[in-house]
């Protein structure tokens, strides 16, 4: 038993830190699974296969945001483009392939397993579960980027769901009052107030990432509920939450992430260029930043 115990205390931080990184990299490529097109991509990359009967709504981005007009309107400092140059570009690659392979044979197996043990309807209450934890902290930065509509959707969402669905585990809020959720990051809120987002990054087992992004998921962690409820704990229970918060990312976003890695002629610089893509996307409320490089340009498709 001794024996056991000293394993995991080598490899349960191993295990933990891989699946943190893919729950880093996955959230910055978007709060849902993705499906991208050669149309507007220059990739060929087909649409995840569904899985019947999937009724999910924590993902899906709340009708909230306006115009682009309107978001520059109510933050005139605002940075849509994000991560426009890639100066380490040669040191990002080796760490990109090298979380890559740490992926490839921990973070995926296990949430293929994942997968493969829990029951859809059980995966899609932990997905909700989950989300709704995390939004004391989309809530804080609705607020601090005065977006009070929003502010009071996300509040409405969290008592709704806290006490009607059963800890978060069901979706009441949308399925029944029509409020859809939406994602907020500290990331986000220095963007909106003119802070620029810093070169291209790829860091040892958190992923894609900018200076600014970098603080800002900072930020976001310690003021996430599970860090103040869980800050006495022993690693084991800390860890436990979040291990499965990120095998349940994971596993959503095996399918995409697969198709982009087998179809890209470049996955590195379609990782980037995706990137790229949804944090703007995010800031802007739904809106694509002009300035930003599309994924024929960081291909240089656009010739061929």
């Amino acid at each position: 038993m001794r024996h056991v115990q000293g394993k995991f205390r080598l490899t349960g931080p191993i295990v933990v830190a891989v699946l943190a990184m893919q729950l880093g990299a996955c959230a910055s490529l978007g709060g849902e699974p993705f499906a991208l097109s050669g149309a507007d991509t220059g990739v060929q990359v087909a649409a995840p296969a569904q899985e019947e009967n999937v009724v999910t709504t924590a993902g899906a981005p709340a009708d909230l945001g306006g115009n682009g007009n309107e978001v520059s309107a109510r933050h005139p400092n605002v940075v849509l483009a994000v991560a426009e140059n890639d100066p380490f570009e040669e040191l990002n690659r080796a760490v990109f392939y090298l979380n890559d392979t740490l992926d490839t044979f921990i973070a995926v197996p296990i949430a293929e397993a994942y997968r493969a043990v829990v029951p859809l309807p059980a995966r899609d209450g932990i997905r909700n579960a989950f989300a709704n934890l995390g939004s004391p902290v989309t809530w804080a930065n609705d607020v601090l980027q005065g977006e009070w509509e929003r502010a009071s959707v996300t509040f409405s969402r969290f008592a709704i769901n806290s006490t009607l669905g059963f800890g978060g585990l069901y979706d009441v809020a949308a399925t029944n009052f029509d409020l859809q959720a939406h994602y907020e990051d500290f990331d986000q809120t220095m963007a909106l107030a003119g802070l620029a987002s810093g070169p291209y990054l790829v860091l040892p087992l958190l992923g894609p990432a900018t200076p600014r992004h970098l603080i800002g998921r900072v930020v976001d962690s310690l003021a996430h509920p599970l860090t103040w409820v869980l800050a006495g704990e022993s690693f084991l229970v800390r860890a436990t939450p979040r291990a499965v918060e990120m095998a349940s990312t994971r596993a959503d976003f095996l399918e995409p992430i697969k198709q982009i890695k087998m179809n890209s002629p470049d996955y590195y610089a379609a990782i980037r260029s995706l990137y790229r893509q949804t944090r703007a996307n995010e800031i802007g409320n739904g809106v694509t930043a002009d300035e930003m490089t599309s994924l024929d340009e960081d291909l240089d498709l656009s010739a061929e």
